[in-house]
């Protein structure tokens, strides 16, 4: 039997409410599937805009889950470091946080506009609270670059799902931010550039459908790479080599992989840590270095 295994906790599935990456996924996935297709409704019909909220605030709810999964997945906000003031934010914690948010913030917006009779209500509880939250998801990508980059050291990577998957986020942060401006309330109640706000928006829902798509664990490129649980949203960031199971189900090799994961990135950490004091190299949202304990060294 191998470490990895010995600590694996021998029990059945994963209690429904408990956060998974596969969960945290699926969430982000059907979320981004309702804007897409809500989206879609009101481009080929303008006339079936009530359609076209209730699926989008349908799907809103499936990110804010999605982005409280991910929150807490993520683990400890910060982490100790060797220099004043000792502490610091951990930048996967900030890109789930800050996305968390901006979920919420899509949760008012697309709730005001179900009921919003106004230009008032429109400006200030509809376009206001989204552009909030593509600004506050723009934030995270890029916290997602900072992640990535603490972990492999570089940006390099397109053997990697999670590389794909923050670029292929990033693009949809952008798009979402073009359908803001586009989704602008003029003064007469009129969309600035009703155009430019659907597409970006069916942009948008599609990247963050792909991102989260390749990295499920069950899928076989995944099988041998199993993306951390402290990732974000998507927007995934760490990915390891992963032991496989031959004839494991999906819920046992999650398990597996995500146990895989905190042992190698344990060994991580301290090879990280033992370079940068050889080197006298330190920045933020460093990680002290760490003793591994037993239990946890790789044979």
């Amino acid at each position: 039997m191998t470490t990895t295994e010995a600590t694996l906790p021998h029990r059945g599935r994963t209690p429904f409410l408990v956060p998974t990456l596969t969960k945290q996924s699926w969430s982000f996935m059907i979320g981004s599937a309702l804007f897409a297709v809500g989206t879609l409704v009101g481009m080929i019909d303008p006339s079936n805009a009530n359609l076209t909220n209730l699926l989008c605030f349908i799907g809103a709810w499936f990110f804010t889950a999605a982005g409280l999964m991910q929150l807490i997945l993520s683990g400890k906000s910060v982490v100790p470091v060797d220099y004043a003031p000792g502490m610091m934010f951990r930048a996967v914690w900030l890109a789930a946080a800050i996305q968390s948010f901006g979920t919420i913030m899509f949760n008012v917006s697309t709730s005001a506009a179900l009921t919003a009779h106004t230009v008032h209500d429109e400006q200030k509880l509809v376009w206001n609270p989204a552009a909030g939250g593509s600004v506050a998801f723009l934030i995270s990508a890029t916290f997602v670059y900072v992640a990535y980059y603490r972990d492999n050291g570089n940006l390099r990577g397109a053997n990697q799902s999670d590389w794909w998957a923050a670029h292929i986020n990033m693009i949809g942060c952008i798009a979402f931010g073009v359908s803001a401006v586009g989704a602008f309330v003029l003064s007469s109640g009129a969309t600035k550039n009703a155009d430019l706000a659907n597409w970006g928006t069916l942009i948008g829902a599609i990247c963050f459908f792909l991102a989260s798509a390749i990295s499920l664990p069950q899928l076989g490129w995944n099988r041998r790479t199993a993306i951390s649980a402290t990732s974000k949203f998507p927007f995934f960031i760490r990915i390891n080599p992963c032991p496989h199971r031959p004839g494991a189900d999906a819920d046992t090799t999650e398990r597996m992989c995500n146990a895989y994961v905190h042992t190698s990135s344990l060994a991580r950490r301290q090879r990280i840590g033992h370079h940068r004091a050889k080197h006298g190299f330190s920045h933020g949202f460093a990680h002290k270095p760490v003793e591994v304990p037993a239990r946890h060294r790789t044979q």
